[in-house]
């Protein structure tokens, strides 16, 4: 069987467990493509809270305190923690920041700037009115790509 040629997957996470799912897949990947090169970013892109009077208040009253910066820390810790202990040994960079679009967008721009080969995403299986209300950032992905 011929593999299609992979240099660098996207795996992103929101720290969900539904997120690890992507996880098991990479490896297996690593497992067909390491002498090959393959290498791995794993992303989290932390959500803007949006555009209107209210938001751009509880941002305002979130920078002044360092929330922003607190929760973008926390969130490469756990890149961190994630790179050490699923993806020990293996060529795994780590990036975390704050959307300034929507997120699938940010996701689909970070992948196109970056040469990425494969973005692995996980869903979390919303469906019917559920999927109606919150959306899938997977299917974002998948649509737009």
């Amino acid at each position: 069987m011929v593999l299609p040629e992979m240099k660098h997957i996207l795996v992103t996470t929101d720290f969900s467990e539904a997120s690890e799912a992507a996880f098991d897949y990479v490896e297996q990947l690593f497992a067909l493509f390491k002498e090959d090169g393959l290498r791995c970013t794993l992303l989290s892109v932390l959500e803007d809270l949006g555009n209107t009077a209210q938001y751009r208040y509880a941002l305002a009253l979130m920078q002044s305190h360092g929330v922003r910066e607190q929760m973008l820390e926390e969130a490469e810790k756990q890149l961190e923690e994630i790179k050490a202990t699923r993806f020990a040994n293996l060529p795994v960079t780590t990036v975390a920041f704050h959307a300034k679009k929507p997120i699938h967008k940010e996701i689909i721009g970070y992948a196109e700037a970056n040469d990425v080969d494969l973005i692995a995403i996980a869903t979390h299986g919303r469906t019917g009115f559920q999927q109606l209300l919150l959306g899938s950032v997977s299917e974002k992905v998948i649509r737009e790509t």
